[in-house]
């Protein structure tokens, strides 16, 4: 160790962790959505509905899992750089376990590729949360793992019964699937054949675009930063 090194920090290096810890939640949100028994009638749309659910679950490792175990972490040397080498991990992550479900959905690409733009649109989301958390001390850490978790799972769903009619119009709605996430999935992943329309490729775009130009706008604004570490 060097001598100017603070001996509670701990050095960010290739997150082998990570990686294993992807693949496990993967492993397991496939084991739990499709089960043991295979099903009675072996068709696509038989395999659609557990796909989804186990893409609704990857995300949720995405969005939440991901976030607060960062925010959970003691001091680390190079943290927003680790945030960045995770998101990759979970990007590549991600690839390898969405484009084979097509294989069982009966997807289209153009399906697909939605999906794809969604869940990597709220993983680059996910990333601002985590590099604004960086800047703070660990009591501004877990009121912002807290924010997080409220954003992305409790207020949209405490709204819903004063704004729609209906649980079919909550799920429906593309506003809703743009702010939400697992409405969003859980609109995209239809397991029926249907065409996609302008609404879906809204709802996929809109967590894509503000999660690019929120990442871009924050590596620009902690430059300074990132070249520390």
């Amino acid at each position: 160790m060097r001598p100017h090194e603070d001996p509670t920090q701990v050095r960010d290096p290739l997150p082998r962790g990570l990686l294993t810890l992807s693949g496990l939640w993967v492993v397991a949100s496939l084991a739990l959505a499709f089960g043991a028994a295979p099903p009675m009638l072996p068709l696509a749309s038989s395999y659609a509905p557990p796909a989804r659910l186990a893409l609704l679950g990857m995300l949720a490792g995405v969005v939440v899992g991901w976030p607060v175990l960062r925010f959970s972490m003691t001091r680390r040397i190079a943290p927003r750089r680790g945030v960045l080498l995770d998101l990759a991990v979970i990007l590549g992550v991600a690839q390898i376990a969405i484009w084979p479900l097509r294989l069982l959905a009966n997807w289209s690409i153009e399906r697909t590729l939605a999906l794809d733009l969604l869940v990597s649109g709220w993983a680059l989301l996910a990333a601002c949360a985590v590099l604004l958390g960086t800047r703070s001390d660990r009591r501004s850490a877990h009121n912002w793992a807290t924010a997080l978790l409220l954003a992305a799972l409790a207020a949209p769903l405490l709204a819903a019964p004063l704004v729609f009619e209906s649980l079919e119009a909550f799920l429906s709605s593309p506003t809703v699937g743009a702010m939400q996430p697992w409405v969003g999935l859980y609109r995209l992943a239809d397991p029926t054949e249907r065409p996609l329309t302008e609404s879906d490729w809204m709802v996929a775009m809109v967590p894509a675009a503000a999660g690019t130009a929120g990442l871009i706008g924050l590596l620009l604004a902690l430059r300074p930063l990132l070249r520390r570490g």
